[in-house]
């Protein structure tokens, strides 16, 4: 109860300084609301309040009210913003014992997420259905980054000083060909089109405020991931570099598989946001002509030749999970047959010559 009510009277705040144009008293409200609470804002976060604008709003009030509600919870909790890499680590510490909060857990964010459930509900079973999605290529694609990086974790704790260069080679493949591809895709052309999308909702303002919402935690995660790819990649590097003393060599390789373990994870609960509330929303409300229109966009942007590495490593992934029939069967539906057929000839060709290490 408290942390609903920290959350209305925060988002009410806010919604009156945008009503009335009043910008730069949103933003001291809500800077001032923060310190009050005993914190300071990430510099990230700061940013995003120093630029102004209603994205820089909606993502600050989901930090104030995280912030704000931490509070009521437990006065004697302090809040980390970051790990010693750099990469946000939203941790709550307090009693003895280390709570993780998920950041899916904020109160405002919650809210916005009943709202979005609310109206998929309302929508007929067969409007929200993953057959009525045509942009597959984007989960799947997802769907290999979690099974890749979690075949380098693997790699990663079996790996020492001798065979560190079959890890550097194993993580240009998962973090700068997969990972890059699709953060690429995202950053460029889905992010910014799901938005589009999804907040420009005819006569219902609050449904696509929630929609920008989930947009904003979706983006937040994606900065996570890419964090930790950059730490994964520079320990890499320094686990390679023979001038380095040892026992610094053999703890990057542990943080390596510690980063990595960390990057699934989260991309898995980025993968289960996208499915609980994008994908069947957009299934809803997105024409199917248009959809496919984009989904061509995004095979271009992807170039022919990393098209066909990507495929393969999709295919993987769904064929990995024996159980998900469904998924097999969208994955037969949506690739035209000349690509199936030439899967295996990629795979021998292109796929296992750089993923060989990680089988």
């Amino acid at each position: 109860d408290h942390c609903q009510n920290i959350s209305t009277m925060t988002q009410a705040a806010v919604h009156f300084f945008q009503r009335h144009r009043l910008g730069v008293l949103c933003r001291l409200f809500l800077l001032f609301a923060t310190f009050s609470a005993g914190y300071a804002f990430p510099p990230s976060h700061s940013c995003w309040i120093a630029r102004g604008g209603e994205n820089s709003v909606s993502r600050a009030t989901a930090v104030v009210a995280r912030n704000l509600s931490s509070t009521v919870s437990t006065t004697t909790n302090s809040i980390s913003p970051s790990n010693s890499d750099g990469t946000p680590e939203w941790t709550l510490r307090g009693g003895g014992d280390d709570d993780e909060v998920d950041q899916g857990s904020l109160c405002l964010a919650v809210n916005e997420k009943e709202i979005i459930q609310t109206f998929l509900r309302s929508r007929p079973s067969d409007a929200t259905a993953l057959d009525n999605f045509h942009i597959q290529g984007w989960r799947w694609h997802t769907k290999s980054l979690i099974r890749e990086v979690g075949r380098l974790h693997t790699l990663a704790l079996k790996s020492n000083l001798q065979d560190v260069k079959t890890l550097q080679e194993a993580t240009e493949y998962v973090i700068g060909f997969n990972m890059k591809g699709l953060h690429k895709i995202e950053a460029d052309l889905f992010f910014p089109w799901m938005r589009r999308q999804l907040t420009s909702v005819p006569a219902n303002k609050d449904l696509a405020r929630s929609f920008g919402v989930v947009m904003d935690e979706l983006e937040m995660d994606r900065v996570q991931v890419a964090q930790l790819g950059k730490t994964i990649s520079k320990n890499v590097a320094l686990a390679c570099d023979s001038s380095r003393p040892e026992s610094l060599r053999r703890g990057a390789i542990e943080t390596v598989a510690d980063q990595t373990a960390k990057l699934q994870l989260c991309a898995r609960n980025m993968m289960d946001l996208e499915d609980t509330y994008l994908v069947p929303a957009v299934a809803a409300l997105v024409p199917e002509g248009e959809q496919k229109s984009f989904n061509n966009k995004v095979l271009r942007g992807l170039g022919l030749w990393d098209s066909r590495l990507h495929l393969v490593s999709m295919y993987e992934a769904v064929w990995e999970d024996k159980n998900n029939q469904k998924e097999q069967e969208l994955f037969r539906k949506a690739i035209p047959s000349v690509p199936q057929m030439m899967i295996p000839r990629w795979k021998r060709k292109l796929y296992s010559p750089k993923t060989y290490m990680l089988d």
